[in-house]
């Protein structure tokens, strides 16, 4: 039986900060569910996506939409790791959804094993389509996102309820495993701390974001293995290395910054240094890691670079606060950066000047309430930036090089993680707020990018609603 009273006293507690972004730690404040298994084949209050190819074709694109869900309302004794086939969410898109004349806001695609039968739901179609999801595995509640390696065949997931790093292989038949069944063996799901333990370090709490990379960024060689690298929310970075063949990440240093709040990681290849946006202290803290390619991996300390300061960006008398920085990857752009600030709530177009350390704004590109994350795509010779604003519940897409607003998609409720399919023209956004995953269709804005005086207002490019992942459903605490 689910413990209904234990849950809503602890929403009481918490419902003056229920928001997406902000993710009260209620695994481990509130009684957690022991008993109740979550369902199979069906969203319950996604956090994270990302689109990945199972195979290994010349040409690259997307066969699985791999969704992170979290449990949130702590109605089950877990969550979710969801691995759904693109080829059959295409198909149940065109033919049960456009082709049969039914609007993308109302069309849901559920898989068979969710138990849910195609038919009518109030004022939603429902279609329950065979092959939809690949794969599933049970993991902790309170996933924050996911972190993909290079090669494209392990996640990394930050999980709060267990203070924690899941890591999950993903195959040639996009599928998902942690362990040989549905739930996560203890390899798979914990850390080893038992060389930091000898140095007088413990895995800081509250995980937030995590990287993966190669420790050839490092200067080792392409066979070392990997890295990871996590934020934390009381100011801690943590590292960990995964020497090659081995699953479990173990964790080598722990960087803290005192009186900060970490929320997300980005590393800056050309300096090979981590980029941690503070959300209280006015700065992004930046940092890199000593390797030494002859000596062994496990021995990689924290080294700390100069700090970024933001004092000047004018927020009347708040501090400025950044959510996320996104490094230009593009070859004649070195230094360019883009940050999604949350005081401001801005989009901006920046620059280090790197004798002085000292940032330069290009642009302040007005957003909606609280932005929370962004994804940057060239689309017909742009450089795109969608940023999904969670309060306001509207997407913004702009190019950046014009400092132009292309559009704003409107229309969904608790806007989240994006995920960008270039070679399809779609668009995913996690609706964290009613558990859906929505699918829009990319090419009236790709159209309107071939006219470069189109107004910011332009309906005609708004990307088209398809359909969604899953039937809507409100929590009544997060109305």
């Amino acid at each position: 039986m689910r413990a209904h009273m234990s849950r809503h006293a602890c929403f009481g507690r918490f419902q003056a900060s229920l928001t997406a972004v902000s993710l009260a730690i209620l695994a481990a404040a509130c009684a957690r569910n022991h008993g109740i298994d979550p369902p199979s084949g069906k969203l319950n209050f996604p956090i994270s996506i990302v689109l990945l190819d199972a195979t290994d074709d010349a040409i690259a694109m997307s066969t699985h939409l791999v969704v992170a869900n979290t449990n949130f309302d702590l109605g089950y004794n877990g969550a979710r790791l969801q691995s759904y086939d693109l080829a059959a969410v295409e198909n149940a898109i065109t033919v049960d959804c456009v082709a049969a004349g039914v609007a993308g806001e109302v069309c849901s695609i559920v898989a068979v094993e969710s138990g849910e039968e195609s038919g009518t739901r109030g004022n939603v179609r429902v279609v329950a389509e065979p092959g939809l999801l690949t794969s599933e595995v049970h993991i902790g509640s309170n996933a924050e996102g996911i972190a993909v390696s290079r090669n494209g065949r392990r996640l990394y997931l930050p999980i709060r309820s267990d203070h924690d790093i899941t890591s999950i292989d993903f195959n040639g038949n996009g599928e998902l495993s942690c362990g040989g069944g549905a739930e996560c063996d203890h390899a798979h799901r914990y850390v080893d701390q038992g060389f930091a333990a000898a140095r007088d370090l413990t895995l800081p709490i509250e995980p937030l974001d995590v990287y993966a990379g190669e420790l050839s960024d490092f200067g080792l060689p392409a066979n070392a293995g990997e890295y990871l690298t996590v934020a934390h929310r009381g100011g801690e970075a943590s590292f960990f290395v995964i020497p090659d063949g081995q699953i479990t990440p173990v964790l080598t240093d722990v960087l803290t910054v005192t009186n900060a709040t970490f929320v997300t990681a980005t590393f800056e290849p050309a300096t090979r240094r981590f980029w941690f946006p503070t959300g209280n202290a006015g700065l992004i803290v930046r940092a890199t890691v000593s390797l030494d390619a002859a000596a062994d991996p496990v021995s990689a300390e924290w080294l700390r670079a100069p700090s970024i300061g933001l004092t000047h960006i004018d927020t009347g008398s708040s501090v400025p606060s950044i959510r996320q920085v996104v490094i230009d990857p593009r070859v004649g752009h070195e230094g360019r950066f883009y940050g999604i600030g949350l005081r401001p709530s801005a989009l901006l177009v920046a620059r280090l000047d790197v004798g002085s350390n000292a940032m330069g704004l290009d642009a302040v590109l007005p957003l909606g309430t609280q932005p929370t994350r962004a994804k940057f795509v060239e689309l017909g010779g742009r450089m795109l930036a969608f940023v999904s604003c969670y309060l306001s519940r509207d997407v913004y897409v702009y190019d950046v090089d014009q400092a132009r607003l292309v559009t704003i998609v409107r229309g969904m409720s608790g806007p989240f993680e994006l995920a960008i399919d270039e070679v399809r023209e779609r668009l995913f956004v996690d609706d964290f707020r009613v558990s859906v995953v929505r699918l829009f269709d990319l090419a009236p804005l790709i159209d309107c990018l071939a006219i470069t005086s189109a107004p910011a207002t332009e309906p005609d490019c708004a990307p088209v609603p398809l359909g969604m992942l899953g039937i809507p459903s409100t929590v009544e605490e997060l109305r």
